[in-house]
């Protein structure tokens, strides 16, 4: 199974949640081994964290939500196999707490 890891720390995320803005975080998916798919590790409250992708690869974008109360490994799949990603995970407004 070829997919990225990483773990996003809470000391990363909560200011961009206690601040309204999205975390940002890019992606190159050129790299061997990449595949369709990107595996991390997070803690969610009780509500739903969105996402939302684009790449300069095709697909070209997409987005959805990660479920509630949610702690440990996650995937987003779908994702294009080639180019740069830029994964952006919540929004202004939302009411997650990492």
């Amino acid at each position: 199974m070829n997919f990225k890891k990483t773990t996003i720390f809470l000391f990363i995320l909560l200011p961009a949640f206690l601040f309204g803005q999205a975390f940002v975080t890019t992606w190159n998916m050129d790299k061997k081994g990449s595949g369709s798919q990107l595996v991390f590790n997070v803690t969610i409250g009780t509500s739903a964290l969105s996402y939302s992708w684009t790449s300069t690869g095709s697909p070209a974008s997409g987005s959805g939500s990660i479920p509630a109360n949610r702690d440990g490994s996650t995937t987003i799949s779908g994702l294009s196999t080639t180019g740069i990603v830029t994964l952006s995970l919540g929004t202004a407004g939302t009411q997650t707490q990492l």
